[in-house]
């Protein structure tokens, strides 16, 4: 007979919590980070430890990640708080008075780390490393109904393939083991830290620019005996494969240099200041009357960041398309990049930046969720619709009361950031190819002249010299009507930039659609302006033709286009149906140019 009647029984809840809703193992490693910030950690160290395995039978063995550390200089746990720390929903800082820091919820370590891995042990000290105590949570243990309670700490010394790598620490710390990891989404050290560092520095840049905590990721090979513990280093391993990294800041706002792009970015910043900082106060009820700030800051791209054509397929341009959106800041601690109010498909939209920041007291009225990742209720309120707005005024702003106000704002600062923009000039051209396709498509370029595959323009790079080809874009630029200045200084900019592919239209003297040539070994697409097909493809994507019509009415009139020319293509096959062998190569290139684009689709994917 079952007399096991506990509301949430623990070997069938902690499945459930595992799917808790962590966007990458970057943001798991975040909420311990908030601990070792909110014990007064100076520095977080994260160690990654790989070990080799034979992925397949007779294949070479590769490098793969099997335990994580998390190491800290806090102030350390004793051994109530220790235990207390790997509870859920436990903490010392749930109530409203406590609400201080990053901490609150009491679900961060233990759902943290399970979300990740099936085994999280703690050691933690406050007199000397040596004086750690130590306890764990093992879900086979859970599962099996063999662990029912956090096992008391008791001492016990860290591992010594970890202490060697930990070194001398600090009179008071913490240590935190992950293993058995078995739902990280990257599974080698260096793409941890390749893909966690950005996203890292983005949450953290108001610690780091105010050197209050310095933060490091570094990979080790370890090898694992044959009960699965960690024994001693595999030496050979470490010529030249070890990788150490401090993370550097990620300002979204790019008010501060970028260390990572080359000058004049790497000692200057990009953007500066667009108007003044909004600020508004929220009295809540359990406050006592107490204002709680709201804080509003909007950049703008400088003129030089925008300078000269191509500047978005640029590193730095293609840097701010990383960091696309409004930050949301809670507590200096970053939640989420909300793209709510971000115009798809604009490559202008990577030119500003906005950060909205409160404090925890206003998390309920902000939607904050318990993992720290978004603040529903606001992600709501920026991802509405204007049109839905307009029919539904007064119920949308009794449900967003206090926010309200701050969705006013936003819209109003963005149309006025969208005009400077428009205003601001970089450079000659006026129509050119998205940043975003130039990207993807040199991208996908790239890699298939790495897998064998041979092209014209490919034969012309790799044939003549870099003059060579800017001789020949620049005079092919001046026959289209630049000036020699211009045309010099737009065939530069596309050198610079790598790039394989551009785009202009014009008037064309022929029913095609688009011409095609191969200049200085980039691939130029013109769509002529002449065809019926560029005013419903083209002319009506750009918004700056006619602000009357909605984004719902180009989204409908450019999937009829398309349909339509599919069913041109169609219509083409189905009229070739006496000549065999016209039907024939019809057919291949429709199913080459599917290959072809299968590829570029996927990198756009990838991309977005």
């Amino acid at each position: 007979m079952n007399t096991n009647f506990n509301i949430v029984p623990a070997h069938l809840a902690v499945g459930a919590m595992r799917d808790n809703g962590y966007k990458s193992l970057a943001y798991a490693l975040a909420e311990l980070i908030d601990n070792s910030i909110q014990a007064g950690a100076t520095m977080v160290d994260v160690l990654l430890a790989e070990r080799y395995e034979k992925l397949v039978e007779r294949e070479r063995e590769r490098r793969r990640i099997y335990s994580i550390g998390i190491l800290d200089n806090g102030s350390g746990m004793n051994a109530e708080t220790l235990r207390m720390a790997l509870q859920f929903g436990n903490g010392t800082r749930l109530s409203h008075k406590q609400r201080t820091g990053m901490g609150r919820f009491g679900m961060g370590l233990p759902s943290a780390s399970i979300s990740q891995c099936r085994r999280v042990e703690v050691w933690s000290w406050q007199n000397g490393i040596d004086n750690a105590m130590y306890t764990y949570l093992d879900l086979d243990e859970i599962e099996q109904r063999t662990m029912e309670q956090i096992p008391e700490p008791v001492s016990r010394p860290i591992p010594k393939v970890w202490r060697e790598q930990i070194g001398e620490a600090d009179a008071s710390g913490t240590f935190i083991a992950w293993s058995k990891i078995d739902r990280a989404n990257w599974s080698t050290g260096k793409a941890i830290i390749t893909n966690s560092e950005f996203v890292v520095g983005r949450m953290y840049r108001h610690f780091i620019i105010q050197d209050k905590v310095r933060i490091y990721m570094r990979n080790f090979v370890v090898v694992v005996n044959k009960i699965g513990e960690m024994e001693y280093y595999y030496e050979d391993a470490f010529r030249g494969e070890v990788l150490e990294d401090v993370v550097d800041a990620n300002d979204p706002l790019y008010m501060f240099p970028v260390h990572t792009l080359e000058e004049p970015w790497k000692s200057n910043p990009m953007f500066e200041k667009f108007g003044d900082l909004y600020e508004r106060d929220i009295v809540i009820n359990d406050s006592n009357g107490e204002p709680h700030t709201v804080k509003v800051r909007t950049t703008l791209a400088t003129d030089e960041a925008r300078d000269g054509d191509y500047a978005g397929s640029k590193p730095h341009g293609r840097h701010c398309a990383r960091n696309l959106g409004i930050s949301i800041v809670r507590a200096d601690r970053e939640l989420d990049m909300d793209e709510g109010q971000v115009i798809r498909g604009e490559p202008k939209e990577r030119w500003w930046g906005m950060e909205i920041s409160f404090p925890p007291a206003l998390d309920e009225i902000f939607g904050v969720t318990n993992n720290k990742q978004a603040a529903v209720k606001l992600r709501e309120m920026l991802s509405s619709q204007p049109s839905t707005i307009k029919e539904n005024q007064e119920e949308f702003k009794d449900q967003f009361r206090h926010l309200y106000p701050i969705y006013e704002y936003v819209t109003s600062t963005l149309s006025k950031v969208r005009n400077a923009l428009r205003e601001q000039k970089t450079g000659q051209r006026t129509l050119g190819p998205s940043p975003e396709s130039v990207i993807t498509v040199t991208e996908t370029i790239n890699t298939r002249e790495n897998q064998g595959v041979v092209s014209g323009t490919q034969v012309v790079r790799t044939t003549q010299t870099k003059e060579q080809r800017q001789e020949e874009i620049t005079t092919s630029f001046m026959q289209d009507g630049f000036t020699e200045e211009d045309a010099k200084k737009l065939a530069q900019a596309m050198l610079d930039a790598g790039v394989k592919v551009t785009l202009d239209s014009r008037n064309l003297d022929s029913s095609s659609m688009f011409s095609i040539q191969n200049r200085g070994g980039i691939l130029f697409l013109t769509l002529n302006t002449l065809h019926p097909a560029y005013k419903f493809l083209f002319e009506i994507s750009d918004t700056r033709n006619d602000h009357r019509m909605s984004t719902d009415e180009r989204l409908r009139r450019t999937r009829t286009a398309l349909e339509v020319l599919m069913f041109t293509w169609a219509r083409m096959e189905d009229e070739a149906a006496g000549d065999s062998t016209k039907v024939m190569l019809l057919r291949r290139t429709r199913e080459q140019w599917g290959e072809i684009s299968e590829s570029f689709f996927n990198s756009l994917n990838e991309n977005n």
